[in-house]
């Protein structure tokens, strides 16, 4: 656009030609700027001559020039695309050839590189006992899949493209395989040595964010899973041969194999330690006398493993083995049936005190542990232990016996409430209420669904007589104080049940002392009110009868909870108004003013 005006120097001097020269600058500058760039990315294509601060680290074959220089080059490329097209569309004949160059250069390390990792994928070794080679395929494929994405993202020819598309299937075809045999090593044999290493392996994959392989390889928890069901699976074959078997060269054997998947112990925050020592003990009781292990272990209960012990006497042929089998399930059985007798002799009549609770429940809680210890040996399963079933099914009689008592002390307790609430004894069964809670808070777990629902409801069913008081004291003053029964029963037992000084019994105290100022509030503003229509309208006859009424109820025993100068006040004016309504009889022969105010 700027040679366009180059007629501009035709009128300047002769010999100054400003716009031409301005011209010719600026497609020097231009061509020398393309040169730069085609021969940056011309030196970074030369692999092997590529230089990066700081250097390579030594990658045993593994392609990293490659990677750093195509991300230079990618950083480039869409400046020499805008000078291509600048050459192409000016048809400038030094920069055309140029870009030539580099693509012509850039196709042909295209197909070096595709070569080479071809190559490379075809022949790679990955030798799963070699840890380190593993590794090392595993970060040249990444590397491969990376320098192929790189390349897909600079080149646009299509012919170019569809090599890069048939080298890439090409090493994830291998990478597939690889994946295949790494999870067949899982899925079969007991190399626990290889199955550890390929775990770290799979770990490091599944956590780098950059890893191009990670989603084509086993997964990570699958793998440890079934590394898992390999270790159980020994662990059952080395039982196996110990319970039936005194074949001690192939229990040795088996047992060195089950050792190394020690190294799985960490990666799968397993406990073969603890089988294994179990399995070791177990051995070794055997040849020679468990009796001292098993006596301490029903001595402190703790049956946690037992069976290891037990089941080779259990199903011992020989009688003096079975003999003592018998005299260890004598022994276990007398040890339970003392706790048993704990449990009992600790609930007294009525609910058992919080520290009570708490030592029933944790004697059922200990129970139940051994219960589900025994379970892993009564059922059909290996190894069953014969004996054992009788004893569980007696632990569980037993167990549900102390269940059901602690059951029928809470229906009893909730019985009692039941009866207060009704009787409303306030005081007492606050006392209850309060130990209710803390029992079931203590033994939830072992109280049935039907009487937990049925103490939610005595306590809401309380809760909500309580908050219904104001509304009997709006009750009482709105039936021109007729209805006063419920009131004067609430009263009392609110009054009976705030004792001085009681914590448990504070809120009724509180409730109690709000309802009575409120009675007495509401007495005041009526007998205001009566005194008024009186003297306005000497209605003598509707306010007696109120009176009246409100004189039978203080009589009845409202007058404990109202303040004496009410009793006086409505005594006083009940006088002065029958009298004065006789003398208007007297007089007029009837009373004055309206009968309905």
């Amino acid at each position: 656009s700027l040679s366009a005006h180059a007629w501009f120097d035709d009128f300047l001097p002769e010999g100054i030609s400003i716009v031409s020269t301005a011209c010719m600058q600026v497609q020097k500058d231009y061509e020398n700027l393309s040169e730069t760039i085609a021969r940056t990315i011309l030196d970074y294509l030369d692999f092997k001559n590529v230089k990066r601060p700081g250097g390579f680290a030594k990658q045993d074959g593994i392609r990293q020039r490659p990677i750093f220089a195509l991300k230079q080059v990618n950083g480039l490329y869409s400046q020499f695309i805008e000078i291509e097209s600048f050459a192409e569309t000016t048809n400038n004949e030094t920069i055309v050839p140029t870009c030539r160059s580099v693509r012509s250069e850039l196709s042909s390390r295209l197909a070096r590189s595709m070569n080479a990792i071809n190559d490379s994928s075809k022949s790679s070794e990955y030798g799963f006992a070699d840890s380190t080679k593993t590794e090392k395929y595993i970060t040249k494929s990444n590397v491969y899949l990376e320098e192929i994405d790189l390349y897909h993202s600079i080149i646009r020819d299509q012919r170019d493209r569809a090599s890069l598309k048939s080298t890439k299937d090409t090493v994830l075809a291998k990478v597939d395989s690889f994946s295949l045999e790494m999870n067949q090593i899982f899925e079969s044999g007991v190399d626990f040595e290889t199955m550890a290493r390929l775990l770290c392996i799979l770990e490091k994959s599944e956590f780098d964010g950059s890893s191009f392989t990670g989603n084509r390889l086993p997964s990570l928890a699958s793998s440890k899973e079934k590394a898992q069901q390999a270790l159980r699976k020994q662990i059952e074959k080395v039982q196996s041969l110990i319970t039936e078997t005194s074949n001690w060269e192939e229990i040795s054997g088996q047992m060195e194999i089950l050792q190394k998947g020690l190294s799985l112990d960490s990666i799968l925050h397993g406990d073969l330690a603890t089988h294994l020592n179990s399995l070791d003990g177990l051995r070794r009781n055997k040849e020679t006398s468990v009796d001292s292990t098993i006596h301490e272990m029903i001595a402190a209960e703790d049956y946690s493993g037992i069976g290891e012990f037990l089941a080779p006497l259990a199903n011992s042929k020989d009688q003096l083995q079975k003999k003592k089998f018998n005299s260890y399930l004598a022994e276990m059985e007398t040890s339970l049936t003392s706790r048993f007798g704990k449990s009992a002799e600790f609930l007294p009549h009525g609910l058992p005190t919080a520290g009570t609770t708490v030592f029933i429940v944790q004697n059922l809680d200990k129970l139940n542990e051994i219960h589900y210890e025994l379970s892993k040996y009564s059922g059909y399963g290996k190894p069953r232990i014969p004996g054992i079933h009788k004893l569980q099914q007696s632990l569980k009689k037993e167990t549900d016996s102390v269940k059901s008592k602690l059951n029928k002390k809470l229906s009893e307790s909730l019985d009692q409430m039941e009866t207060d609430s009704q009787k409303l004894n306030f005081s007492r069964l606050i006392s209850e209420r309060k130990n209710a809670v803390e029992f079931v808070d203590i033994s939830k777990k072992h109280i049935l669904i039907n009487h937990l629902k049925r103490h939610q409801r005595i306590q809401e069913e309380f809760d909500r007589r309580l908050k219904s008081v104001p509304r009997l004291v709006d009750k009482f003053s709105k039936s021109d104080f007729k209805d006063a029964t419920d009131l004067v029963s609430i009263l009392r037992a609110l009054r009976q049940a705030s004792l001085p000084g009681d914590t448990m019994t504070s809120d009724l105290s509180t409730l109690y002392e709000d309802t009575k100022r409120d009675v007495n509030n509401t007495l005041r503003e009526r007998i205001e009110l009566f005194q008024k229509v009186v003297n306005d309208r000497h209605c003598y006859a509707d306010c007696i009868d109120i009176l009246r009424s409100l004189q039978r109820h203080l009589n009845s025993g409202l007058k404990e909870h109202i303040d004496d100068t009410i009793v006086v006040d409505v005594e006083k004016l009940l006088g002065m108004w029958v009298e004065a309504q006789e003398e208007c009889k007297a007089i007029f022969g009837h009373t004055t003013g309206p009968r309905k105010w």
